[in-house]
């Protein structure tokens, strides 16, 4: 029930033709669990790297922001997560879908579908949807979870924060009225057809920034669930510590998942050639590059060994691992 240790993205630009954002956002081609997470690590590197999310006000002027980390979450033939929404409006590729509720289908084996009214409060989110064609039977989201500012060099991280600051640009208070405002839910725009009054959000080429993106787990995910068995086949076992979150500048994000940062860069540099078998210097090099107190990481480093030694998945099944301790323990046995 090992997880393999994600391999360092790396820059593939003299190997093959690089490729638009948007061509990169259709996986149809794709079947492999290595094949799809080599587009996410080459998705996360334009959007992070070569992308700025620029937001029309609707006043004639716009802001910028630079995109610091995000989540990918994809349900096709041969890569089933379990944790992704699988909602009607993430089957058209390169729109913006906000989070909706999910609501129950009935029926004696009902199942969660996200037609529901957009989420409110600390539940809003916002994906750049991708997969391939409406009819290919792909549904993708790529959860925005923190986005920079470049006016002031402000962070905006969280999801639903991060909404928070679509709404509070645009003047309005509600995701269905940012909704309604808004042109239409494409991000990628013909100029030609766009009003300067427009009110909408889009992505732009920018110059390659070049920073290190790194990889992770995804924040938020556990055993939970009641369906959930302890078995190297059960979908959720499988996907709940695939590294799928990307993120630059790992020294910023303090706010949330500091316990899924760890593990990615603990494992990356574990796997660090001129740090092999030098756990010191593993840990050393995670800390300074998360600016974690060099006490936390090793008590994060103690947990995760943990649960290596032990493999044991079962003890955290149907239960919440929301500490650090329980997480990287889980994550370890993986």
């Amino acid at each position: 029930m090992k997880r393999s240790l994600p391999e360092e993205l790396a820059d593939n630009s003299n190997k093959k033709p690089r490729l638009s954002l948007d061509s990169l956002l259709d996986v149809t081609s794709l079947s492999t669990h290595e094949e799809l997470s080599q587009r996410f690590a080459a998705i996360a590197h334009e959007l992070c790297n070569c992308t700025h999310l620029r937001l029309h006000t609707g006043s004639g002027s716009y802001l910028d922001y630079s995109i610091a980390e995000v989540e990918f979450y994809l349900m096709k033939d041969g890569h089933h997560d379990p944790f992704c929404h699988g909602a009607d409006a993430q089957k058209v590729l390169g729109h913006w879908y906000f989070h909706r509720a999910p609501t129950r289908t009935g029926g004696a084996s009902s199942t969660s579908s996200a037609a529901g009214g957009y989420r409110g409060g600390t539940r809003k989110g916002l994906d750049l949807t991708f997969g391939g064609p409406v009819d290919c039977g792909a549904v993708g989201g790529i959860l925005l979870r923190s986005i920079r500012r470049t006016s002031d060099d402000k962070l905006i991280s969280g999801p639903s924060l991060l909404v928070d600051e679509l709404l509070k640009q645009c003047s309005v208070t509600s995701v269905a009225t940012l909704v309604a405002s808004w042109d239409n839910l494409a991000a990628f725009r013909n100029p030609e057809f766009t009003s300067s009054t427009s009110r909408y959000m889009e992505l732009v080429s920018r110059s390659d920034a070049q920073l290190p993106v790194h990889r992770s787990p995804r924040i938020g995910l556990d055993l939970s669930h009641k369906s959930t068995v302890a078995s190297a086949t059960d979908e959720r076992v499988t996907f709940v510590a695939l590294p799928d979150r990307f993120f630059v500048r790992p020294d910023t994000l303090t706010a949330n998942g500091r316990m899924q940062t760890f593990v990615g860069l603990y494992e990356a540099f574990a796997t660090d050639p001129s740090l092999k078998d030098n756990p010191q210097r593993v840990l050393a090099n995670v800390c300074g590059a998360m600016g974690l107190k060099t006490k936390s990481g090793e008590e994060y480093a103690t947990s995760y060994r943990t649960g290596l030694k032990s493999g044991n998945v079962k003890k955290f099944v149907g239960v919440k691992t929301s500490s650090p301790k329980a997480y990287l323990e889980m994550v370890g046995a993986l």
